[in-house]
């Protein structure tokens, strides 16, 4: 990760800060384990963050501004060609990139502070029109595209004991996608 002579950019510091996030959740966001997982000295952290409390700012707004683009441009690598074929490969990013994770991780932390609670609200008003953008171009009504995209976007938001289903992770990914993107009846 690091690179020689120059350290760890903004931006790799802030990817390995959503990878303790995903992981260990908020409270494993420490400065050891940045610099650990880093793999440098903690000079090139305060080279861009005068205080821990700067990076966790800086993580929230990222998040806020950074990761729906960021999904955006993973998925039009598959090439999608209509609503249905987008909202696809955007959920396969979703999962492939443990996006679900990172999802929850910033929704637990959005109880106990403001920065990730406005994140977490400027995300959500970033990414739920466009995918109601893309279900009203599948030809549903405002109402019917606003209800399935709340539904996808909450079913991506909560941690559910899969067992339970008897399905893979996969499986219920694509039967959940085809019924909520099903014609009306």
């Amino acid at each position: 990760m690091s690179r020689s002579g120059t350290g760890v950019t903004r931006t790799q510091w802030i990817e390995i800060g959503q990878e303790l996030l995903r992981r260990d959740g908020i409270e494993g966001v420490k400065l050891t384990a940045l610099t650990k997982l880093a793999g440098v000295s903690s000079g090139s952290f305060y080279h861009h963050f005068p205080t821990i409390d700067d990076f966790l700012k800086a993580l929230a707004d990222y998040y806020a501004t950074e990761q729906w683009p960021k999904l955006i441009a993973l998925a039009e690598e598959h090439k999608p060609t209509d609503p249905s074929s987008r909202l696809r490969a955007l959920g396969l990013v979703s999962r492939d990139t443990q996006f679900k994770e990172l999802v929850l991780a910033m929704r637990a932390w959005a109880n106990s502070s403001r920065d990730a609670a406005n994140a977490i609200r400027a995300f959500d008003q970033m990414g739920f029109p466009h995918v109601v953008k893309e279900l009203k171009a599948m030809g549903f009504s405002p109402k019917q595209a606003k209800v399935r995209a709340f539904l996808m976007i909450a079913s991506s938001s909560v941690e559910f004991d899969l067992d339970l289903t008897g399905l893979s992770e996969q499986e219920l990914g694509r039967i959940g996608f085809d019924l909520l993107t099903a014609p009306q009846r």
